[in-house]
């Protein structure tokens, strides 16, 4: 047996023999995890944003544009009772939550909330919290040249050191 047999035969011992049916719809509007959706001119409400929905807080959520094109699935075999949008042309928004932390992509802005630890953004040879401190530490040995000499420490220095231990209780 093929490789694609054999993928057949195991999907089909997980969920049965009753087949999902995919069928493209509207977005016509979304509240929450939920949406309602316009098949031809038939409106269906409650459709499922998430496929899997359990007592667990973690979660991916997408959210769909009003108008938009998306996918949906028939998870009930044939019934329509439990639909879930599973494909999207346009996304307003995407939530991502995992344990204590929380990231949100919303028009522009991302907002990562944790009440488990700092936050990191690095790539592979850079680290932001490192970038910053630096900034600090040059900013609080800036000396410039004045009529009468150099300069001394800024007289805020103390104000920058406190940014630098607020930016570390945040980053790392």
């Amino acid at each position: 047996m093929d490789i694609y047999g054999q993928i057949a035969k195991v999907v089909k011992q997980i969920a049965g023999e009753t087949p999902v049916t995919l069928f493209p719809a509207e977005i016509k509007s979304v509240s929450g995890d939920k949406c309602n959706i316009l098949v031809g001119s038939l409106e269906i409400s409650d459709v499922s944003l998430r496929a899997v929905i359990n007592d667990n807080e973690d979660k991916v959520l997408i959210t769909p544009s009003a108008g938009s094109r998306v996918i949906v699935a028939d998870l009930s075999g044939g019934t329509y009772r439990n639909m879930s949008v599973v494909g999207y042309s346009e996304i307003d928004k995407v939530e991502i939550h995992i344990g204590n932390t929380g990231v949100t992509v919303e028009d522009g802005s991302v907002v990562i909330d944790t009440a488990a630890g700092r936050l990191s953004l690095k790539n592979n040879s850079q680290n932001l919290y490192s970038l910053l401190s630096e900034l600090i530490d040059a900013i609080t040995a800036l000396t410039v040249t004045t009529a009468v000499g150099q300069s001394g420490t800024p007289i805020n220095a103390a104000s920058f050191a406190s940014v630098k231990s607020k930016l570390g209780q945040l980053m790392e």
